[in-house]
């Protein structure tokens, strides 16, 4: 029997099975490292996506609160001049009725009365002056009182002159009920 030398053909096949073989896992390395490079690409873009959304929402979230502070401030700012301008009309309006009321004062006045201050305070207008005689001062508080332009007057104080025993020194107030509600309404809503 002839003897044949199978080893060559044992090493070619050897051969070639390793070259499957390493093709094989080569193709399957080629495979994965697309699929991982993919898989790496889309996540880039889509955080590279999400990135640019968020700096987005981010940009128009700035805007809208920057526009809501303009809103905010114009709003304050114009509610602000309003209650200056209510308060200075009201102050006008204040001013004006004791300019009438000081042109009246005269003739308000009796004989026996002198006024020696006339001063404005948060209360009202306050008259300080001197009489010879009780009735002088009932009498000019009652003029007053029949007067549209003056507040209801209280009498404040009545005293004797510390240096003239025969003259009383006096203080009337012209208070208005409606401007200490308004001046009262006024400190609530600053609170």
């Amino acid at each position: 029997m002839p003897v044949t030398n199978l080893l060559p053909w044992r090493r070619r096949r050897l051969m070639r099975r390793i070259r499957l073989w390493s093709l094989f896992l080569t193709a399957q390395l080629a495979i994965a490292a697309f699929v991982i490079t993919a898989d790496y690409l889309t996540s880039k873009r889509q955080h590279a996506m999400l990135t640019q959304h968020m700096t987005q929402l981010q940009s128009v979230r700035q805007a809208h609160e920057a526009q809501y502070q303009r809103i905010l401030q114009a709003t304050q700012q114009q509610a602000v001049e309003q209650v200056q301008q209510t308060l200075s009309e009201q102050g006008q309006r204040h001013n004006r009725r004791y300019q009438e009321l000081l042109k009246h004062l005269p003739r308000l006045m009796p004989k026996a009365l002198w006024l020696t201050e006339i001063s404005d305070s948060e209360r009202g207008l306050l008259l300080s002056g001197i009489s010879h005689h009780y009735q002088a001062i009932v009498d000019f508080s009652r003029r007053l009182a029949v007067q549209p332009l003056a507040a209801v007057p209280k009498l404040r104080q009545t005293r004797r002159h510390p240096k003239e025993a025969t003259l009383l020194e006096f203080t009337l107030q012209l208070g208005d009920a409606k401007s200490a509600l308004g001046t009262a309404a006024i400190g609530r809503r600053d609170k």
